[in-house]
């Protein structure tokens, strides 16, 4: 049976209850043009310049038929988005209620009907529950994760090819593989909205080829402190060359390095730092 659509108002109504409740984490557009965060100035790290940037990337993955994991799933706008590429199911995972609740909210405003919503944890989840997948997304979840190897070996044995968008460290150089541990962890009023660590994108390509995915399509290089990588077992059918990693200009680090230089330097004179 058809879901019929909500009113305007209801839409509108509905929007401000669920944000009053906890804030909303995803900008998603509604019926009547209607968004869930209007007034959001939009960065590399928030859904819809994450999601601008990824794409094209993905989009270029037959996934006709498919059936895709999306882990960490928030309100779901990621799942939403792919559940158009002619998926036949989408199976998303998130342990806050209250993110699962808005995501509800939006698959039944926007009459979506091949996403499935699961209170759950990825390290519970196994293929006897939830079966083997075509494609496992992880955006903006990798560095609020203690276990970073353990989180990619679960991804790895759920899927042949995975998605991964995550936050880097931001004094170290991308070639070298290392994490850097997430010091001020804790934003905003969500409990899960918690970091550990923040590894490179070598450190990640050099797990992932520990676990068998030989194969890595970069998405970007982190210029904003963000990082994007699709990662198979088997080569796929992607121009690599449109997505090799940029490379940053010896002025550019050397402008960023001072920065950080001049930052740390500040902290030390106002005793935030001890020398």
């Amino acid at each position: 049976m058809a879901i019929v659509k909500r009113p305007k108002e209801e839409i509108k109504n509905k929007v401000a209850e669920l944000g009053a409740e906890q804030p909303w984490h995803h900008n998603i557009k509604l019926p009547y043009g209607i968004f869930t965060c209007p007034d959001r100035i939009e960065t590399p790290a928030k859904n819809i310049i994450k999601w601008s940037r990824l794409k094209p990337i993905i989009s270029k993955i037959d996934l006709k038929g498919s059936k895709v994991l999306d882990v960490g799933c928030s309100e779901g706008y990621y799942s939403f988005e792919v559940s158009k590429m002619g998926v036949s199911e989408v199976i998303a995972l998130d342990l806050n209620k209250l993110r699962l609740k808005k995501a509800e909210f939006v698959k039944d405003a926007l009459c979506i009907d091949n996403v499935i919503f699961k209170k759950a944890d990825i390290m519970d989840a196994t293929k006897d529950d939830i079966g083997h997948f075509d494609l496992v997304l992880c955006f903006g979840f990798l560095h609020r994760f203690s276990d970073t190897f353990g989180l990619l070996k679960k991804l790895t044995d759920l899927s042949d090819i995975i998605a991964l968008e995550w936050k880097i460290p931001r004094v170290y150089h991308n070639n070298l593989p290392i994490m850097a541990f997430a010091t001020n962890y804790i934003h905003g009023c969500d409990e899960y909205n918690v970091s550990y660590w923040y590894p490179t994108i070598t450190c990640v390509i050099e797990m992932l080829n520990r676990l068998g995915f030989s194969y890595h399509y970069p998405v970007d290089d982190g210029f904003d402190k963000r990082v994007a990588l699709v990662s198979g077992k088997k080569p796929i059918a992607i121009e690599n060359e449109i997505y090799k990693i940029k490379t940053k200009s010896v002025f550019s680090l050397v402008v960023k390095h001072t920065k950080i230089y001049l930052k740390t330097l500040c902290k030390i004179i106002s005793g935030k730092i001890q020398a």
